[in-house]
């Protein structure tokens, strides 16, 4: 790697361990988990000093999300819980503390829920997939002003039935581009699909080679998974990593 390179990639590690959190933790519910299995993921990931997590329960109906986050949000109240595909979390503020949309989902909004979306109380983050630079313009058109960009699919991923093809090299750093050009995008990107500890380094290698046009302004970089952060090995690999290249 060169120095340039390299200086980029410790700048982006800073940014994590100093000022941003570089984890962004799935709670991917299904029948098999039992009570004990998410009172020890819980522990797990506040003994982690993470601050929020994403419950997504594929398949289920909103009810019954809302029973289990609210189960959740009273075993670990200090730790936010961001809905995935549920509209109707905006109206439950006692239990959910964000919102993550796909495109698929804000195709299926009418203008009254994008309205509510827009105006949504202070605090409430708004998170939207993104797959390719069409989506990201289609996002930048819907003028909701969301609190992060989730770029992917990464690499390949077993957790969904529905994936979208994995972006190559080229077609990650574009969309980087696209979005530190693009204003009205937030700065805080998270990256989905198929993470673990080997490719967020694999992540960061192609993060160096990258060379913004224009105004640069400070992009902030987080990574989705699911199976990494079930481990305390894991988590504990990826801060080693981070802090390693700080030194």
């Amino acid at each position: 790697m060169g120095t340039a390179s390299k200086s980029f990639v410790l700048s982006v590690a800073a940014s994590l361990v100093q000022n941003f959190d570089w984890a962004y933790p799935i709670l991917n519910a299904d029948g098999a988990m039992l009570t004990a299995d998410y009172q020890d993921l819980l522990a797990l990931w506040k003994r982690s000093h993470f601050c929020f997590y994403q419950l997504r329960f594929k398949g289920a109906s909103f009810p019954a999300t809302l029973a289990l986050a609210t189960t959740l949000k009273r075993w670990e109240p200090n730790l936010r819980l961001i809905a995935n595909d549920m509209m109707p979390a905006i109206d439950h503020p006692e239990v959910f503390d964000g919102l993550h949309l796909g495109q698929q989902d804000l195709a299926a909004c009418s203008d009254r829920e994008l309205q509510r979306l827009l105006g949504r109380r202070p605090n409430f983050e708004l998170g939207i997939s993104t797959h390719d630079l069409a989506e990201l313009r289609n996002t930048v058109a819907l003028h909701l002003n969301p609190d992060y960009i989730a770029v992917g699919p990464c690499y390949s991923t077993d957790s969904k039935l529905d994936t979208n093809p994995v972006l190559d090299a080229q077609q990650l750093l574009a969309m980087l581009s696209a979005i530190e050009k693009e204003e009205s995008l937030p700065a805080r990107i998270v990256f989905i699909g198929g993470l673990n500890t080997v490719r967020i380094g694999d992540c960061l290698q192609k993060i160096a080679s990258w060379r913004p046009g224009g105004p640069a302004r400070s992009l902030q970089f987080q990574y989705a998974g699911i199976a990494m952060f079930r481990q305390a090995q894991e988590i504990q690999a990826c801060n080693q990593m981070f802090a390693e290249l700080q030194t």
